[in-house]
């Protein structure tokens, strides 16, 4: 197994809000993901992959940040109907790491007038 890191610039407009997406299609596991905050203002910043089906999926959401910070990103485990598994009789789910398969992408609202970051995905690719 190899580990891909995917390095994504994040920049706002005069609005606050800003978008783009990564130059490679990936398919693996993301593992984490980076941020450097740079000159953003507590942003709300949305990681998500579209695969060549076209469906998006949602990976992260991060709301107000305001440090850097590195994230751990896990999805909770489904069985064959879709409802979440646990691990014990407390109800802790059963997460793992999500599979990406496609292109990174990702929005910023409320980040600040022309603010830029930047987003790292460690990704496992087998």
């Amino acid at each position: 197994m190899r580990v891909i890191e995917e390095k994504l610039a994040l920049a706002t407009i005069a609005d606050q809000s800003g978008s783009g997406s990564g130059e490679t299609r990936f398919y693996g596991l993301l593992f984490a993901v980076r941020l450097a905050i740079g000159t953003l203002t507590t942003p709300t910043i949305t990681l998500t992959f579209t695969g060549t089906d076209g469906v998006a999926t949602t990976l992260l959401t991060l709301t107000g940040v305001s440090a850097d910070a590195t994230y751990p990103v896990r999805h909770q485990v489904c069985d064959n109907t879709g409802a979440g598994l646990v691990l014990n009789s407390d109800d802790d789910p059963m997460v793992d790491m999500p599979y990406v398969g496609g292109k990174l992408a990702w929005t910023i609202a409320s980040g600040g007038a022309t603010k830029a970051g930047t987003l790292t995905a460690v990704i496992f690719q087998p």
